[in-house]
């Protein structure tokens, strides 16, 4: 059963100790504890202007905005990883 949070998100333990999240990671990582998962697994955006049903436009960013926007996902996803390799 699936637990939707009013942030948008839902979260889905798979198995003992396995928790699935889905959701804007940008508004999701930042919930999370410090040092708390081992394994963030991201799907982000590419920024190749691919038309996912919103328009293209919707997939592409100047890159100087690309930049920092993947950066503090990816920032936050080291922030919650137990272990970084």
């Amino acid at each position: 059963m699936d637990t939707v949070f009013q942030t948008g998100y839902a979260s889905r333990v798979i198995a003992p100790g396995i928790e699935l999240i889905i959701g804007d990671s940008t508004k999701i990582l930042p919930l999370i504890d410090d040092l708390s998962y081992d394994l963030c697994f991201l799907d982000p955006p590419y920024n190749v202007g691919k038309n996912y049903g919103q328009g293209a436009k919707k997939d592409r960013m100047e890159d100087w905005v690309y930049d920092l926007f993947v950066s503090s996902i990816l920032f936050q996803s080291l922030r919650i990883a137990k272990l970084v390799v």
